[in-house]
């Protein structure tokens, strides 16, 4: 039973997290430049634990979610208060995407294991802007290729662009929603 409820707590802390992530990022960015903002903003998580719409789950019931590789522009780099630690909570419990636009979101696949941990939108750049190389469209061997942390091939590389430039097409953004349905891992 335990399991259930902390499989039901997991998901409300996601749909709180929707919400107090893009709250604490304000509320750091503004802390950052100088304006006196307190540390628990009204809608940010911390406030949101006081009034229990989160609570930490244990890691042994669920998949650990770390952080995953990159960090800020990719080199590793998280203030303390952008990350949950080893409850995966926080702002950005899988880093900040490398072009500084928001925190990784959990992908099309959900959190994988991989060379760095937890993985959700190995990422890459272009001039067409960022999108993610960890896309439906990839074959099980070339996504076990990203998780263990090797250079993606230039077929990867053309199907992770194919992938962001028809959603494009379609006005959606390259990276999954929050709302989006997980897919199955390729076979």
């Amino acid at each position: 039973m335990a399991g259930l409820l902390d499989l039901i707590q997991s998901a409300s802390n996601a749909v709180a997290g929707n919400v107090s992530g893009p709250v604490d990022m304000l509320a750091w960015g503004l802390r950052r430049a100088g304006l006196p903002i307190p540390s628990d903003p009204v809608g940010g998580a911390e406030w949101m634990r006081r009034h229990g719409l989160l609570r930490d789950v244990p890691s042994s019931s669920l998949v650990n979610s770390t952080p995953a590789s990159g960090g800020l522009l990719g080199r590793g780099i998280y203030p303390s208060e952008m990350y949950g630690g080893e409850n995966g909570g926080g702002v950005a419990p899988y880093g900040i995407r490398h072009s500084g636009e928001g925190a990784k979101g959990n992908g099309y696949f959900g959190p994988l294991k991989s060379t760095y941990g937890m993985s959700t939108e190995i990422s890459t750049e272009d001039n067409s802007g960022e999108y993610p190389l960890m896309v439906p469209t990839l074959s099980k061997a070339e996504l076990d290729s990203l998780l263990r942390g090797e250079d993606p091939s230039d077929l990867i590389y053309k199907k992770a662009r194919d992938h962001a430039d028809k959603r494009r097409a379609a006005g959606k953004n390259p990276f999954a929603s929050s709302w989006e349905i997980r897919y199955p891992l390729p076979k």
